[in-house]
């Protein structure tokens, strides 16, 4: 099967903080868009909340569409908060929050149990071996 593109798994829109330094956006926004997640960090940006809203609604659809089957998606960092806060039921952003490293492997388990329960289950967050394990040359 060929890769597809879809813009729903874009990360936010950064608006006039696009191309920015990050330091210069969060000093000017007052802190990253989780401190005010309800306003845009820039002219024509997100919300950070209504990021979460449009992206939760996608991956949504996305899991909906592939009931049953595998999903492997590569995004933004961003896209995998929104993942997490979707599947654990988080809601709009807490004062919590996760750690992504750039080329990181996240993976989630649909768990069906014997009694016919379903629960979603992180097996993996933010796992980087595989990086190592190309620095040294090796496959993991």
């Amino acid at each position: 099967m060929s890769p597809l593109v879809d813009p729903g798994l874009d990360g936010p829109v950064h608006g006039a903080a696009d191309g920015k330094p990050w330091h210069y956006v969060k000093t000017t926004a007052n802190g990253g868009p989780h401190a005010h997640p309800d306003q845009p960090w820039a002219t024509g940006s997100d919300t950070w909340n209504g990021y979460l809203q449009r992206a939760e609604a996608f991956l949504y659809d996305l899991i909906a569409r592939h009931d049953g089957g595998r999903v492997l998606f590569a995004a933004h960092g961003e896209t995998i908060l929104a993942a997490h806060a979707l599947l654990l039921g988080l809601g709009p952003m807490t004062e919590a929050g996760f750690n992504v490293s750039h080329a990181s492997v996240t993976r989630w388990q649909h768990h069906h149990n014997r009694l016919g329960q379903r629960r979603w289950m992180l097996d993996r967050h933010n796992d980087t071996a595989h990086l190592a394990a190309l620095a040294a040359g090796t496959t993991p």
